[in-house]
């Protein structure tokens, strides 16, 4: 049966409410109004669209009223934005009119209002895109949000630009104008905004637990849930099965504590940026040269995000951006506090297309700050290990004078250290082994010859600008062995299927054997690098390449680097490990670089470093967790009854015991000795008078 209001008693009631809200001031709601309101709610709802309509005007005439605001108790406040919250669900006020009646109410001190205010928003448009698509409604709050930022600073500008933030991340507004909102954001004044938009773009929204504080309360929880398990079972039968389930519960909370440790120990720097939010930046030069004149102004927290972001961009979009290198020069000193993620932003911001003129000078400071014998073995591998990272990324990055003093640290005594410059060596003798010693040159492999000219000639390099470009696929002359065996397989069985009486048919043919011209070469013993051209060009432009083939060409160029070049097969060969992505099922190629650098790339260490104290005692308390206690152990039958005399002389205070001690460890003297000796040999001599 449907409700139906009495009209007379709900229009009394509206005017007791308007007489009720204009004598409210700042007192505290009671608990007799929030009932009142919400009955008369309900009476509305289900009364005439005149009432309907008076109801709802009132309440937004209310919350614009400027006292609303500044006036009004902080509780009165709540429950008239909660009635309007219910009207805009009912679909009696409309969205859009709603969004513009709460949102100044985040200007307001009261952070329960602000955060019910926030999670409507963003829930009422959550709702509305899941069942269609309201275009309208995005883009007039889009403009109202928009709007806020710009005419207010601070926390309340902060409001909007989270709702934005948070919406992408939900993928509810995912377009192009909101992202671009949102670069904006790095841009505004108020230093709350610039870090909530920089936190997005390097996708450090989500909050990352690494207190001291939150392990010690979580061990403690753990300390007291195995000490309650333990005290519960003393009591009772003891049995076999209720011992397993104590020893199955404890191992459970041992292996939720480590998997918390795991998840709770998350690099900041190991986590990627927001790669989609960079992707559709509008325009990525202009914005990466207006952050940068924004920078110089900033506080050194927010200039580091914004020298982390810019690297990203350079890096991603192959920015032209002179100005940044000759800026991060400036910082890239031994002593500078944040130098490790500084050496990773001048490695992420490096590749082909920046000017040697203006790369080069940021190795020199590298080599000069760090690649230098009067500074700690750990700083040099730092150093020797960004200077690789930025020239895998740029090859023209290394000065010729350059290379030669780096490479003598292959015999320093530090192992991180000649791990460091092995790896450059290796990098060299990849891209450009004309720059290295002849010495250190090595043995050119069969993908040196491919790329060079004819003969044992290294690889060289390209010049500034220019890309290479092949006219077939390197490496597709592997495919026609697998084409030749499919084939033969084919004829074997189609041979074995053919008539008796086919073969007396054609039994006065002669078989004529082909000269060896005409044989087709088997591609992996192919030495000459223009015999394996000509093929890869003819299988190129004669076959379309599956999945499967490509991925077969992957591992022939990596096994390709490996091989050398010499004519006798044995000591060309060699047997590589490739591996393969987990995630995305592709072939890892050392010499390729990575998308993004992180500081683990450029810490990496071959020798494990000292542990420090902390470390070690937490290595410590870690082994005490599996570990049986150290002591006596107790073999009665029944551990928990009464113990014996030496048991609890053990446990006594040492002042009980210690002239017991000192009796028992006092020596005789010679003296004493002889008198105890005279004593027991007249005794022993008396008894055997008797």
């Amino acid at each position: 049966m449907k409700f139906q209001a009495d009209l007379e008693k709900v229009e009394e009631d509206l005017n007791e409410f308007q007489t009720e809200v204009a004598s409210i001031g700042t007192r505290s709601v009671k608990k007799e109004f929030v009932v009142f309101l919400s009955a008369l709610f309900k009476n509305v709802v289900h009364s005439n669209e005149t009432l309907i309509k008076r109801f709802s005007t009132m309440i937004l005439e209310i919350i614009k009223q400027v006292s609303f605001i500044k006036v009004y108790h902080s509780s009165y406040r709540i429950e008239i934005a909660k009635i309007l919250m219910k009207l805009s669900n009912k679909n009696i006020i409309p969205s859009l009119e709603a969004f513009e009646a709460l949102l100044p109410l985040v200007t307001c001190e009261d952070k329960e209002l602000r955060r019910i205010v926030i999670n409507f928003i963003i829930n009422e448009l959550k709702k509305k895109n899941n069942k269609s698509n309201p275009v309208e409604l995005n883009k007039k709050s889009k403009l109202l949000l928009q709007k806020f930022i710009k005419e207010h600073i601070g926390n309340h500008a902060n409001f909007a630009a989270r709702i934005f933030v948070l919406l992408f991340i939900k993928n509810i507004w995912t377009d192009q104008y909101s992202l671009n909102v949102i670069a904006d954001c790095c841009l505004h004044n108020s230093a709350k905004v610039k870090v909530t938009a920089l936190k997005f773009f390097l996708n450090k929204t989500a909050k990352v637990k690494d207190d001291s504080d939150s392990e010690s309360e979580t061990e403690t929880s753990k300390l007291d849930k195995i000490r309650k398990l333990k005290l519960a079972h003393r009591v009772g039968k003891k049995s076999k099965a209720r011992q397993k389930h104590l020893d199955k519960e404890l191992s459970n909370i041992k292996r939720k504590n480590k998997s918390k440790k795991k998840k709770d120990n998350i690099d900041i720097l190991s986590l990627e940026c927001n790669v989609l939010a960079i992707q559709q930046l509008r325009d990525p030069q202009l914005f990466a040269e207006s952050l940068l004149a924004k920078m110089k102004k900033a506080p050194i927290h927010i200039r580091m995000m914004m020298l982390e972001l810019l690297s990203r961009l350079i890096g991603y979009h192959k920015l032209q951006l002179v100005n940044f290198y000759s800026y991060i020069v400036g910082f890239l000193n031994i002593r500078t506090a944040d130098v490790t993620n500084l050496l990773v932003y001048a490695a992420q911001a490096s590749h082909e297309f920046v000017s040697p003129d203006d790369i080069q000078p940021v190795v020199k400071m590298i080599a000069d700050q760090f690649a230098i014998d009067g500074i700690s073995e750990q700083g040099i591998a730092l150093g020797l290990n960004s200077i690789r990272e930025i020239c895998v990324r740029c090859p023209h990055a290394m000065p010729d004078e350059l290379l030669a003093p780096l490479l003598e640290f292959i015999k320093h005594r530090d192992k991180n250290v000649i791990s460091a410059a092995r790896s450059l060596l290796r990098l060299y003798r990849e891209i450009n082994p004309a720059m290295l010693p002849k010495s250190l040159q090595g043995r050119p492999t069969e993908a040196t010859v491919d790329v060079g000219v004819q003969g044992d000639a290294a690889r060289l390099p390209t010049a500034f600008g220019v890309l290479n470009s092949v006219a077939f696929i390197p490496g597709a002359e592997i495919i026609e062995k697998e084409q030749a065996e499919e084939g033969a397989q084919e004829d074997e069985e189609y041979e074995s299927c053919s008539d008796i009486s086919d073969e007396e048919e054609y039994e006065d043919w002669v078989d004529i054997q082909q000269s060896d011209e005409e044989e087709m070469p088997d591609p992996k013993e192919l030495r000459d690098p223009e015999e394996r051209r000509k093929l890869a060009e003819e299988m190129s432009y004669s076959h379309i390449f599956t999945d499967e083939e490509h991925l077969a060409i992957k591992k022939h160029l990596l096994k390709k680097k490996e091989i050398g070049a010499s004519k006798n097969r044995k000591r060309a060969q060699a047997d590589t490990e490739i591996e393969i992505d987990s995630d995305t099922g592709e072939i890892i190629d050392p010499s390729v670089p990575s998308e993004f650098v992180t500081e683990r790339v450029i810490t990496k260490m071959s020798k494990k470093l000292k542990a420090t104290r902390e470390e070690k005692m937490e290595s410590i308390k870690d082994g005490r967790i599996d570990r049986e206690k150290f002591g006596f152990n107790v073999n009665r039958f029944n551990p928990n009854s009464s113990t014996t005399n030496r048991e609890k002389a053990k446990k006594k205070n040492y002042m009980m015991v210690s002239f017991k001690k000192k009796a028992k460890q006092q020596k005789l003297s010679l003296k004493q000795k002889n008198k105890l000796l005279q004593e027991h040999i007249l005794k022993k001599a008396k008894f055997m008078r008797q």
